[in-house]
């Protein structure tokens, strides 16, 4: 996809957003969507069919984009120890806040359909598909069962967050995560691609 395309997808998709804010998800229509980013409606469908697709297409590239700011501070095959993080090691809640218009959907009523599912799911993806944790016990902390109480947990705390409006800030958050993280885990290992 070419950048002008890139850049007309982006502009819809805070159309899309925008609308959703002013009246909530049931009251988006095509239209709405293609006027808020000052576009015509055949613009719009020149790259989706309906409103549901573009929907999807955000949730998507947020959820990856969910993943990648989860790991990508971290080189695969390096062990990190948790005694060594600090309030920058978290890149996920600093994109968190630089993207609120689309996270504060999250707390919304007549939101994103599947929307609030995105953040735990995306979380779940990341440490099933991506984090070995080093136990602080003999227990194994790597089973699904433990990576999805994980993923709860760090979206319950996030959710919070975004329903206190952001505050504390992201490198606070971070130290809070970093802390529940040392009750279990003394470190990890962000697994290389096979």
């Amino acid at each position: 996809m070419g950048d002008q395309a890139a850049r007309t997808k982006h502009h819809l998709k805070e159309g899309l957003m925008e609308e959703i804010h002013d009246g909530g998800w049931s009251r988006v229509t095509v239209n709405k969507i293609a006027e808020r980013a000052q576009y015509h409606r055949t613009t719009f469908y020149k790259y989706y069919h309906s409103r549901d697709e573009i929907a999807q297409d955000l949730r998507r590239e947020m959820k990856e984009e969910i993943k990648r700011t989860s790991m990508n501070r971290y080189s695969p095959g390096f062990p990190v120890e948790l005694a060594d993080m600090h309030e920058a090691s978290f890149e996920l809640l600093y994109f968190i806040q630089e993207n609120r218009r689309y996270f504060d959907l999250l707390i919304r009523q007549d939101s994103l359909p599947g929307a609030e599912k995105d953040l735990v799911e995306g979380i779940y993806e990341v440490l099933r598909e991506a984090f070995l944790l080093a136990p602080k016990s003999g227990i194994d902390v790597n089973t699904p069962v433990h990576k999805r109480y994980m993923a709860y947990g760090t979206a319950g705390l996030i959710q919070d967050w975004i329903q206190a409006g952001y505050q504390p800030g992201p490198e606070e958050v971070t130290k809070q995560l970093i802390t529940v993280l040392h009750a279990f885990s003394k470190g990890f290992v962000i697994e290389e691609k096979r």
